[in-house]
């Protein structure tokens, strides 16, 4: 035992701080002088204890005290104490020192007496070899910092350590283990007091070790924890299991204050309940939304189905895919007197706002058959009528047309669609049918009196008119009109019908393993 050497200062680890940086023990040594003789009653106790490595680092008393205990005065520069433990080395050999800080000048020949006492180094050494054990075992861990930062900043928090036979380490002469000045924390013996330890140890053994990986607590141990302190608080126990170098195999307990936590977890439950009870809602609604789209796919089938019919000896074949239950695609042929009416619309957009336009325009359409009009005529009354509903952002594309089978003519206006092919069976050529475009139908676009396209076929002849839906599933990289035009020449020779529109669909996606529509489809073929 020396006095008042130079020491070199090395804090290992945040854990000495822990347990002695208010060294709440020295209430409990108090019980050793008591057993040692009266001789011993008035000696005064250390002001601070530490446990740290054996180092030759030049570093004096004074900026060790001042690293431990900020603020205190250098008047009362204190004395220093150290018992040397060479039973405890680091991994790298080094030897261990227990120091004890007194004020200056209450350092007498009884303390050091006191402290070179048999049972008093007995002590030491016991509680030194224990923190040493913990030592070792937490500087391995990385989270160690976290885990003692939340131990030291949290109140109330409780640390009790159980060995392998489920004995709890009790020592009066240890430590008031929560690392708090004792008017804030509590001992192990205040910890344990009115706890049923029967019970704790029989959890104990109930548990399931895995690894050293920590496993929660029963809620009964947490109800013992929190009854015995008295604490109107909510409080969560963990376990965490470990073996010291010396093969010592210990429990901790550490039960933490979760007051704030719960409450934002109750407030976290109340909103996920409140939500679960708006997504129910919701899914309501998209099933009663969806069941509805069915049944108005099935009306919108019934108005525009794939079929194949015939005016005269031409054969009409539409072919429609919508790329939601409902589109806004339309076509439609209407025979009036000795002239056939045929139309393709595409209003912008997909699903119930575009098939309410799509209904609209079928409506006008037919009454074609009751109001005859030339085709100019017509459209200035189905700008009105659109126009004067639509949002700005709103258009639609068509081609409206009226063939003459008696003058072998066709002719068509075309408000910003895709132009026709025109297939020639006589050429055995298909082409860009007509060449005048009018502009879509929009409400920020006024009204132009539409130039008219003129087509004459002959027998064989065929006319495609299709939405940029088919254009667009075109996957190639060549013109995608010459690539449509090669199509029609190659399938013509042999398909006719809804089996030519399926088969000219088919190809424009190449040779993709499933089809899986970007837009809406429609395809109305004219062949005479």
């Amino acid at each position: 035992m020396k006095l008042n050497d130079d020491l070199g200062f090395h804090l290992l680890t945040k854990i000495t701080s822990l347990f002695f940086n208010s060294f709440d023990a020295i209430q409990d040594l108090k019980d050793i002088p008591e057993k040692l003789g009266e001789e011993f009653y008035n000696i005064f106790l250390p002001d601070m204890a530490i446990l740290n490595e054996k180092n030759n680092n030049d570093q004096s008393v004074k900026e060790i005290f001042k690293k431990k205990k900020p603020g205190f005065s250098e008047k009362n520069l204190t004395d220093v104490l150290y018992i040397h433990l060479p039973i405890l080395k680091t991994e790298e050999g080094k030897e261990y020192n227990f120091y004890f800080f007194f004020q200056k000048g209450s350092c007498n020949q009884e303390l050091i007496e006191f402290l070179n006492n048999e049972d008093f180094r007995k002590w030491i050494y016991n509680i030194s070899q224990y923190l040493y054990s913990l030592l070792s075992f937490f500087k391995t861990m990385e989270e160690l910092r976290f885990f003692f930062q939340s131990i030291i900043n949290t109140l109330p928090e409780i640390l009790i350590v159980i060995n392998k036979d489920n004995m709890i380490h009790t020592w009066k002469d240890n430590t008031s283990i929560t690392g708090f000045p004792s008017r804030e924390g509590k001992n192990v013996c205040h910890i344990l007091e009115g706890i049923d330890i029967e019970k704790i140890k029989e959890e104990l053994r109930n548990l399931k070790l895995q690894g050293n990986g920590i496993i929660p607590v029963k809620r009964e141990i947490e109800g013992f924890l929190k009854d015995a302190n008295n604490i109107q608080k909510e409080i969560e126990a963990d376990f965490s299991f470990f073996m010291d170098d010396h093969g010592q195999e210990y429990f901790i307990i550490i039960a933490k204050d979760i007051s704030e936590n719960k409450a934002l977890q109750r407030e976290l439950q109340k909103k996920n309940l409140e939500l679960d009870q708006k997504n129910k809602k919701l899914e309501e609604y998209l099933d009663n939304y969806t069941k509805e789209l069915k049944l108005a796919s099935i009306l919108q089938k019934r108005m525009i189905s794939n079929q194949e019919k015939f005016y005269g000896e031409i054969k009409i074949t539409t072919f429609y895919n919508p790329y939601e239950y409902v589109g806004g695609d339309y076509i439609g042929s209407l025979p009036v007197g000795d002239k056939l009416y045929f139309t393709l619309a595409d209003v912008v957009g997909h699903g119930v706002f575009s098939a309410f336009y799509s209904s609209m325009y079928h409506s006008s359409f037919y009454n074609l058959a009751f109001y005859p009009e030339n085709l100019e005529d017509f459209m200035k009354r189905i700008y009105q009528e659109f126009t004067s509903i639509m949002e700005d952002e709103n258009f639609f594309t068509m081609i409206l047309g009226t063939v003459y089978p008696k003058e072998k003519k066709i002719e068509f206006i075309n408000f910003g669609h895709p132009l026709p092919v025109f297939y020639s069976n006589q050429n055995k050529e298909a082409q860009i049918g007509g060449e005048i475009h009018n502009k879509i139908i929009s409400p920020l676009i006024p009204f132009e009196t539409p130039k008219v396209n003129t087509l004459f076929y002959e027998k064989g002849d065929k006319l495609f008119i299709y939405s940029d839906g088919l254009i667009e599933q075109d996957k190639t990289k060549d013109d995608k009109m010459d690539n449509l035009n090669y199509q029609i020449n190659t399938l013509v020779k042999s398909e006719t019908g809804v089996s030519l529109a399926e088969k000219l669909i088919q190809a424009q996606f190449g040779e993709a393993e499933e089809q899986i529509f970007d837009d809406d489809m429609s395809l109305l073929i004219l062949e005479f």
